[in-house]
This record gives structure tokens, sequence and C-alpha cells, in this order.
């Protein structure tokens, strides 16, 4: 809209150009008129109202929108159960909704969250919980504190609408009875955006997952979750913070637990940058915990601080690829429990595990991984099991091992490796058991294989290794090899370079 520009104009105080009845009066201009009309006609038919014509027109068209718009929920501030109540409707059985006239809304900090089970809630027609879709809702902004309590019931957020952005929203539960708890936000709309999002103090006797992404490949390529947190959760299923989630950034993990199921951190997601699974312990002996399992395109992200007193597996990266610049590190346990870094894991580069300690299990850093590079595997430590570097993996290069030891097990820097180049290892440590640089190995070259060392047992550089080329070991037992080019004692036959020899 423009201030008229017709002759005779006048201003006021402020410089606004402004009418004056004269004389002489301000001349009104058509384009001053019609500028005057689309806006107003805009305001109605925005508000989805048809125009009337000359004839039949009831002059309060204007007065409509202007309510509509109101109603519609444009900047609707709910600060308390009665106004959170009255803009849900139930649309079926558990089945709830925002009224579809909303299309954003803005909760404010309530203590103790908004109530989505019991008395004080909007669940009706003798429903014990409920899920909550968005209606048409295209943003809903929550305060810090602006939470969904659904107690111990099985209810949760539903994001069934496109191009639906959430920011700040809780999901949370009273935690003390278990419920079939499947999901606390389950995300399906094309699009759709979860930020700075949480769930936690939430109990479940079925799979659960905190965050849960779309139904189909093309509808999760759309979605992201943005410094979102899982935290407090637990089941006697499976349960997980994040499953089939794409393009997640920033996000965090603690305290995941299962009294007989699998955990799982990350579960079927894709690119994955900046985020944490922090802090989870292991009670069940009867399955597994991994970080990140059956991700893909994972950069700058941690697993951190596994346990258990339990059997069974700990795992930070299960069957990833396209892993770059992650962690795993300070997993611990008290039994006999086997630890993971990376396994059967493909394409790596400039990742770490570090900090390992298990009392009777066996200790990986890497195993059964597929074109590794630049990758450290450190201070891995096994009292009474073996302890391995680097085990069954393949197209290795530029790889360190470093400060590998165990009490009564075997220490193996890399064990059944192939396609090894530029890599090395260094304090390579046995009490009891044998020590091992390189085992087993094929087609290795220009490797290092240095400070290894066993108080009772064998030393061994290279053993049981063949086509070794413009590699070296201070160790003087390197028995079983074959085609190596040094004359370290048991080679049986030497080159000068690697042969394949018939």
């Amino acid at each position: 809209m423009h201030r008229i520009e017709g002759l005779n104009f006048t201003t006021d105080s402020e410089g606004h150009k402004i009418f004056t009845e004269g004389p002489p009066p301000t001349v009104v201009t058509d384009d001053w008129l019609t500028s005057v009309q689309e806006e107003i006609s805009g305001v109605i038919e925005g508000a989805g109202i048809s125009l009337y014509g000359a004839n039949g027109d009831p002059k309060n068209q204007l007065l409509a929108a202007t309510k509509s718009f109101v109603n519609a929920g444009f900047r609707v501030v709910i600060s308390s159960q009665e106004h959170f109540n009255a803009i849900i409707e139930r649309t079926g059985a558990n089945a709830y909704r925002f009224i579809t006239n909303y299309r954003s809304v803005y909760l404010r900090h309530f203590s103790g969250g908004y109530q989505m089970s019991g008395a004080l809630s909007p669940l009706s027609g003798g429903d014990t919980w409920g899920e909550l879709s968005m209606g048409n809702v295209d943003i809903l902004f929550a305060e810090t504190g602006g939470s969904l309590d659904f107690g111990n019931t099985e209810g949760y957020v539903l994001v069934d609408n496109d191009d639906c952005h959430i920011y700040g929203l809780g999901v949370i539960g009273t935690g003390t009875v278990a419920s079939a708890i499947s999901y606390s936000f389950y995300a399906t709309g094309l699009r759709s955006k979860l930020v700075n999002c949480k769930t936690s103090s939430r109990l479940s006797n079925a799979t659960f997952y905190g965050f849960t992404g779309g139904t189909t490949e093309a509808i999760r390529a759309t979605q992201s979750f943005v410094n979102c947190t899982a935290y407090n959760l637990e089941s006697s299923g499976i349960i997980g913070a994040f499953h089939y989630c794409y393009n997640i950034n920033n996000c965090f993990i603690t305290t995941l637990t299962s009294s007989a199921a699998a955990i799982y951190g990350f579960h079927f997601c894709n690119r994955i940058s900046n985020c944490h699974a922090d802090s989870i312990v292991k009670t069940t002996a009867l399955t597994n915990c991994y970080g990140f399992n059956n991700c893909f395109e994972i950069s700058n992200c941690y697993a951190y601080a596994f346990s258990t007193t339990v059997s069974g597996a700990i795992i930070g990266f299960e069957s990833c690829s396209q892993v770059s610049s992650c962690r795993a590190y300070s997993f611990s346990s008290t039994t006999s429990t086997v630890l993971y870094g990376f396994e059967n894991c493909d394409q790596i580069s400039g990742c770490r595990v570090f900090d390992f300690d298990s009392i009777g299990g066996q200790v990986f850093g890497f195993r059964s991984c597929d074109q590794v590079s630049s990758c450290l595997a450190g201070n891995l430590d096994s009292g009474t099991a073996n302890a391995h570097g680097f085990n069954g993996c393949k197209r290795l290069s530029s790889c360190y091992v470093d400060t590998l030891d165990t009490t009564s097990g075997t220490a193996y820097g890399y064990n059944n490796c192939d396609f090894v180049s530029a890599c090395s290892t260094t304090s390579i440590d046995a009490t009891t058991g044998d020590a091992y640089g390189f085992y087993d190995c094929d087609y290795v070259s220009a490797c290092l294989a240095d400070d290894i060392d066993s108080i009772s047992g064998n030393v061994y550089g290279f053993n049981a290794c063949t086509y070794v080329s413009s590699s070296h070991t201070a160790e003087v037992s390197n028995p079983g090899c074959s085609y190596v080019d040094t004359s370290a004692a048991a080679i049986d036959i030497q080159y000068s370079c690697s042969s394949w020899a018939t």
C-alpha cells in the first residue's frame, strides 16, 4: 500500500502525506483507490472468503476475515491447562489433534507440563491415553518448560502434516508404571522439522523409540532433527532414541535402559552430524547395546561412557557406512562383555577408539571394517581375554595402534587384516599371553611393528603374514611369513617387494 500522492496533499508533523479538504482539496487518484481496495481484498481472500459482487455485499467481510485470523491461532498464546484443552479436539478413539483452524501455537512455560492424561487433560470419550496430532499447525513454539506430560500412558505427538516445524517442545512422562509406549515423537509428514525438542522420563514395556521418522525413504529424506535430546528412557523391550530419522544435527542421548532387550542410540538413521550418545548403561545380558547402528553419513559424532556389569556386547558404531571424525571411548565392563569401537563398518576416516577397559571380555578397536584410513585404536585393555586394535579389517591406510594391554589374553595390533599400508603399532603389551604387531595379515606395505612386549609370552613383529614390503620391525621373531622383503627369522621366501608367486 502507499500513501496518497494526488495533487494538493499535505503532510503531518512526521512528514507523512495526508488528505486535506482544502481549498483546494486533495485529488483522490485511481492508483491509490486500487491500492486500498487490493490491500483489503487481500486480507479477506487470504482468510479463504470469496468477495461479493456489487449486489448483495453484506459489508462485513473484513470483520469476518479478521475474526477468522484470530480463531486460526495466529500468535495464539497458551498459558493455562484450560486454554490448552480448549484448542484440542477428539477425532476418534485415543486420537486427538489441535483444532484445524489453528495454524500456529505458542506454549508458555507451565509448571509440570500441560497434562495429556488424567482428569485435567483434554482426553474425553472414555480414553485413558491419546495420540496428539498437529492438525493444521505449521509452527508450534514452546518456551523452556513448555512440555506435554503423558504420565504413564502410551500417548505421543504425531507430526503428520507437511511442512510442520516444532520448536522446544518436550514430551515427558511420569515413568513409574510401564505402558505400551511406542514413541514420544512420530514424524510422518514431509519436510517436518523438530528443533530443540526433548523427551524424558518415559517407561515402556514394548519396543520404544524417542524420535521416529517418516514411513518411507522419500519422506525421511525431507525431515530434520536439530538440537534434540532423549534421556531417562527405559523399557523392558527394545529401546532407542532416534529411529529412521534423517538429517540429524547436534542431538544428544543419555541414560537409556532396557531390562530385557537391545539398546540403540541412533538406529537406521542417515546424515548425522555432531551428535552424542553418552552414559548408556547396559543392564541385561540378553542382547547388545549400540551407540550408532545401521547408520550412514556420520560425521563428528561420539559414543561415550558406555558401561555394563553383565555379559553380552557393547558397540559404539555397528554396520555403519561413510563415517568420518567420530569417536568411541571410555567403554567399561566388569564381566565378560565384549567391547567394540567400530564393528562391521566401512568407509571410515579420521576416527578414534580409546580408553576401553574390560575385566574378562575381548576388546576390539575396529573389527570387520573395510576402507579404513587415518584411524586410531589406543588405550585398550582386557584383563583375561584378547585385545585387538584392528581385527578382520580390509583396505587399511595410515592407521595407528597405541597402547594395547592384556593380562592373560593375547594382544594383537593388527589381526587377520588384508591390504594394509602405512600402518603402525606401538606399546603392544601382554603379561602371560603372546603379543603381536601384525598377525595373519596379507598384502602389507610400509608398515611398522614397534615396542611389542610380553612378560612370559611370545613376542612377534610380523607373524603368519604374506606379501609384505617396505615394512620394519625390531622384533627378531617373525615366524610363518612368506614373500617378505626382510631378512628376519623364519621367513620362507624373500623378495624386495610384494610378489604374486605361483
